[in-house]
């Protein structure tokens, strides 16, 4: 049975996102340890060169990207607004496009193909359920395209958008909207940081 709720809101940090340091350095700077070593690299006075950071667990991220279908028409789209922020190595985003991203610096773009599997998951015809309209006692009016938070029959989480509204009841689909389907993004790498204590605790970026 579905629980229903309107409404649906669709430890060391220091130098995780520095390049990997050879084993030259730690012997070249005598009497600095690999730490230290790493410190020496990241902090080098101004107009000296600097090694960039690359994308790898513990940084956040900042992207611009614009998804499209495999028909070529844009899903969605960061142009012209705010860049996406995300935590690298914490599931903020899908792990396809994730996985992908790794190891890219700033100024890098990539055209990036995610496949269902490592995107929104396979659709599933069983999360498609018609209920009794008695279930939605409280809501004026159900409309397609509302979204609800449904709790399944395990106390999981899920949320569902009403698909139909009949007389004999009301459709749901527990499905991603993009489930299914194969995803293709166009990206470019905006800036790349360490992510403070908070945001390793909290698990995304503040």
């Amino acid at each position: 049975m579905w629980i229903l709720t309107h409404g649906l809101a669709p430890s060391l940090v220091g130098f995780s996102c520095l390049p990997q340091i050879s084993a030259d350095c730690w012997r070249d700077i005598a009497g600095v340890s690999g730490l230290h070593c790493a410190s020496y690299i990241h902090h080098l006075p101004t107009g000296s060169q600097e090694y960039p950071l690359k994308i790898q667990d513990n940084c956040v991220v900042s992207i611009h990207y614009t998804l499209t279908d495999e028909e070529g028409a844009v899903i969605d789209s960061s142009s012209g607004g705010e860049p996406l922020n995300y935590l690298a190595g914490a599931g903020n985003i899908i792990p396809g496009l994730e996985r992908e991203l790794a190891g890219c610096v700033v100024g890098d773009t990539k055209q990036v193909t995610v496949q269902p599997e490592d995107g929104y998951g396979e659709y599933q015809p069983e999360l498609v359920q018609t209920l009794p309209s008695d279930m939605f006692t409280g809501i004026e009016k159900v409309e397609v395209g509302m979204e609800f938070q449904a709790q399944g029959p395990s106390g999981e989480v899920q949320y569902v958008v009403v698909k139909d509204v009949a007389d004999d009841g009301i459709t749901i689909d527990g499905n991603h909207a993009l489930a299914g389907k194969v995803l293709n993004f166009d990206v470019s790498v905006e800036a790349i940081r360490e992510a403070t204590p908070e945001e390793l605790d909290h698990g995304h970026v503040h």
